[in-house]
């Protein structure tokens, strides 16, 4: 938990902003937070005709949207994307 705060106080420190600066958006962005990882609890993947089908289930608030585009990222366009080190 601390070190998620001090990477949400250094973005906001980076972008010159305060928690105060979203109290004015509070109708716009209801809710709460979200863990930034997730882990897939009771992860299956079975070979259909027409394809894969993927079975696991979410915490309350997670998207099984987001799950599946990380499993359909193209491995390499996402390499070519990212800086060499």
């Amino acid at each position: 938990a601390d070190q998620m705060l001090e990477f949400e106080q250094s973005f906001l420190t980076q972008y010159g902003l305060t928690p105060e600066d979203f109290c004015k958006f509070r109708k716009l962005t209801p809710g709460a937070r979200r863990p930034l990882l997730l882990w897939l609890e009771d992860l299956s993947v079975a070979e259909v005709d027409r394809g894969l089908q993927f079975q696991f289930d979410l915490p309350s608030g997670a998207y099984a949207t987001v799950v599946l585009r990380e499993f359909m990222k193209d491995v390499a366009t996402t390499t070519e994307n990212e800086p060499s080190t």
